[in-house]
């Protein structure tokens, strides 16, 4: 899963993995490759904005963003309005925090009593767009109320017009505020309820998928004098990502350098009864893009719960990384026992026979 003498490439900044796409795989793929969410997610909605303006205010001569507004309307067919967007400045430190409400089908809104469903989401990686707002990949960090935006887990915002700052030379008195017009396609993906193709050594046969958790959490690295050696893995398990906390996995030092053949890899879920699964390595990890961990297959070995349903379950695999690297190109040179924090994400598959 997490192994020392994995190829490293790529930096760590936290940029997503170029992955090869599948064939006959159906999306777009027009788009520059960092903005794309992992394997295991799928595009479900295309919109674009109307009525769309960014709001910035002059301070101490400089334009400072405050917020946006749009409402949204389908890619395809602009007579067809599907919700609207808002992004507020809260914290000027900070990034801004990004909404999207999207409009309930008729189905959803009897199911919960509202007639739209919100998601919020964090920048991941944000390119610049010759004179516009930037494109940019953003991550769900927390959804309101069932229905279409609930199972969100990933937005893309593509092929913007207009929105950019002023010129700083007109920023002069304080508290000016501005109005630009702007236009841009957010386009919605959905984790998958059934894993990515992987690699042959780490396909389970004849065996249920039984459900995916979404993992987001830091890998350890100590520098050893003449390479980082990775010295702990954490993470906390959502359903999926800014969705509901369902537990955590975490990896134990023997495991990172090949000594885990009792099982050092752990899951400990909150449901159901709670229960804590162990297992080991069933094949070496296998790179499947740049920037990010290789994928894996666990075999569980044992289980510690009172449900003796959960004994059946068999294997994990984590598959849809980012991130999680040590650095490869630095500004400085490492000294001997320092400690770098790397920041990833997963899909772990639970499997049973």
């Amino acid at each position: 899963m997490l192994t020392r003498n994995m190829n490293i490439r790529g930096a760590l900044l936290l940029t997503f993995c170029s992955l090869l796409l599948l064939v006959g795989e159906t999306v777009e793929q027009n788009t520059n490759p960092s903005l794309r969410p992992p394997l295991g997610n799928s595009l479900v909605l295309k919109s674009r904005t109307q009525n769309g303006k960014e709001i910035y205010k002059c301070s101490t001569n400089e334009w400072v963003f405050e917020g946006a507004t749009a409402d949204l309307v389908m890619a395809s067919n602009p007579s067809i309005s599907v919700g609207s967007y808002s992004s507020q400045n809260f914290n000027r430190r900070g990034r801004p925090v990004a909404t999207w409400m999207l409009e309930n089908p008729a189905g959803d809104a009897a199911e919960s009593g509202k007639t739209f469903s919100s998601v919020s989401g964090k920048e991941l990686v944000s390119l610049a767009s010759g004179g516009h707002i930037s494109e940019a990949l953003l991550q769900a960090t927390s959804h309101e109320f069932d229905g279409s935006a609930s199972l969100i887990s990933y937005i893309q915002r593509l092929f913007p017009q207009g929105g950019a700052a002023p010129l700083q030379d007109i920023c002069q008195l304080d508290a000016t505020v501005v109005e630009i017009p702007f236009e841009v396609e957010f386009w919605f993906w959905q984790q998958d309820l059934w894993p990515p193709a992987v690699p042959a050594s780490l396909s389970v046969s004849n065996e249920n998928v039984i459900q995916g958790f979404f993992g987001e959490g830091v890998v350890v690295y100590r520098y050893g004098g003449k390479a980082w050696e990775q010295t702990q893995a954490d993470a906390r398990l959502f359903s999926v990502p800014g969705g509901s906390l369902q537990g955590k996995f975490f990896v134990q030092s023997s495991a990172l350098h090949g000594r885990n053949t009792g099982g050092s890899f752990w899951w400990e879920l909150n449901a159901p009864n709670g229960f804590q699964a162990v297992g080991k390595l069933q094949n070496a990890p296998v790179p499947v893009g740049r920037n990010c961990l290789p994928w894996s297959l666990v075999t569980i070995s044992s289980f510690s719960n009172n449900n003796s349903a959960i004994w059946t379950y068999s294997h994990v695999q984590m598959v849809s990384t980012r991130g999680g690297l040590p650095p490869v190109h630095t500004l400085f040179k490492p000294i001997k026992g320092m400690i770098i924090r790397s920041p990833f994400t997963a899909i772990f598959w639970f499997y049973s026979k």
